[in-house]
């Protein structure tokens, strides 16, 4: 991730999460001094190039076997 978020217009969606999610992704953050969105761009851009080099089963596969 080499380009600036602020390079680009940013979108928004809700994203929908348990409770025990919610607050466990509140204290990584807390903890880490680490913006929600940041950590969430950053999960969700490691999904991806998963699917990309993997297939989305694989990749799947290997985050339920976690």
């Amino acid at each position: 991730m080499n380009t600036s978020i602020h390079q680009h217009p940013q979108v928004s969606f809700p994203l929908r999460m348990s409770k025990e999610l919610h607050e466990a992704f509140d204290t990584v953050s807390t903890d880490s001094l680490v913006p929600k969105s940041t950590l969430a761009r950053l999960a969700i851009t490691s999904l991806l190039k998963d699917v990309s080099e993997k297939g989305i089963q694989d990749a799947i596969k290997d985050i339920r076997e976690r």
